[in-house]
């Protein structure tokens, strides 16, 4: 089985509900409209062939249903190559949060205890954790409803905020891919733009900053991006102004989608490795960048380090030590792949979805 890769069409979907279930390869697509807010609650579970489906809750505003249900498939699809390339047993699976807007308060918390009850509903199917506009906190809130749920606060028993194993996660692997493509891991004076400064990218661009990496940073919300580059002494440039700033590296971690036809031609870089999802429009994408001699890093290889922390410690129960070498294996993974994509005259992409197609296979001839 070939593990599709998929990119979020964030501005909404051509296609019917009906097109959208019918077309996916997942397992099963559970929807509810929320009984507190004009909200639609989506939960996508492609795949439980290596155990059961795992993947955060992202909140966000959507052009239409349609839209909403279409993320919540293809953020699924890559959570089941995510944690098939970690090594860890579970499938892949995503909830997502379609509101009118960012709801606080109350309003929030309703929100999430109807989640929480519509993850309870399904038995253990899928295991539920932060992701976009959602936290620790708000897990903690889902956990009033249902035990199928990681990444709660310390102090409810729970690993806690997933976004600085992510950043560090993203660094090792960074600093690996640095070195297969530049010959030195040396971040000193090494230009990266970092695109999105929320939680992972915050955290990203101080450690890169910190090891003395020349360290650009950008965000929608152009304020956020001033006042980081600000408090740590780097330079912020305009939202829309990425395409044309010059860098050794791109770090994408904001919306994923964001490299297609149209964007890849005008890329000034020589590396792209980031911690947003789904990056790539279409699997051509990969291609793409490959033919202008750019390096991609798949990004369900790099951002790994959250889930790994949340599962490990909470599901699997893995002590500190554990989880810390798993972060730093991340570096460890990105280095084999990007060596076997170049013996093996393939996209980074190719490799990664051989190693994720592999391990899924075993399991389910496991099961014959």
């Amino acid at each position: 089985m070939a593990a599709p890769m998929g990119a979020p069409v964030l501005n909404g979907s051509d296609r019917s509900l009906e097109e959208l279930v019918d077309s996916w390869d997942g397992e099963a697509t559970v929807m509810r409209r929320a009984r507190s807010t004009d909200a639609l609650i989506t939960i996508g579970v492609h795949s439980t062939a290596l155990g059961p489906a795992a993947g955060g809750c992202r909140m966000r505003t959507y052009r239409s249903s349609a839209a909403a249900v279409e993320d919540a498939h293809r953020l699924a699809t890559a959570m089941t190559s995510k944690l098939a390339v970690c090594g860890l047993p579970f499938g892949g699976g995503k909830a997502v949060l379609a509101v009118p807007s960012i709801p606080e308060g109350d309003a929030r918390r309703d929100l999430l205890l109807e989640l929480g009850e519509l993850v309870e509903s399904l038995g253990g199917l899928y295991i539920t954790a932060p992701d976009m506009n959602t936290s620790d906190v708000d897990m903690d809130v889902v956990a009033e409803r249902t035990s199928h749920v990681f990444c709660r606060t310390a102090e409810s028993g729970g690993c806690g905020n997933p976004a600085p194993a992510t950043a560090a996660g993203v660094e090792a692997g960074l600093r690996a891919a640095i070195a297969h493509v530049f010959g030195s891991d040396d971040l000193d004076g090494r230009r990266v733009l970092v695109q999105g400064v929320g939680a992972v990218g915050e955290r990203l661009a101080r450690r890169l900053t910190d090891d003395g990496a020349d360290v650009v940073v950008c965000d929608i919300d152009e304020q956020r991006a001033d006042h980081l580059a600000r408090r740590i002494g780097v330079r912020a440039i305009p939202a829309a102004a990425w395409l044309d700033e010059e860098c050794d590296v791109f770090a994408p971690c904001a919306a994923g989608g964001i490299l297609d036809e149209g964007t890849i031609p005008r890329l000034r870089c020589r590396l792209v490795a980031g911690a947003a999802n789904n990056q790539l429009r279409e699997r051509a994408d990969a291609d793409r960048l490959a033919a202008r001699g750019i390096t991609w890093v798949p990004d369900y290889v790099l951002n790994s380090g959250g889930v790994l922390k949340g599962v490990g410690m909470e599901l699997l129960h893995w002590p500190p030590e554990e989880v810390a070498n798993r972060l730093q294996q991340v570096g460890e993974d990105v280095a084999s792949l990007l060596r076997r994509a170049d013996t093996e005259g393939q996209t980074p992409l190719a490799v990664a979805e051989t190693l994720a197609s592999d391990r899924i296979d075993a399991a389910r001839a496991t099961r014959v």
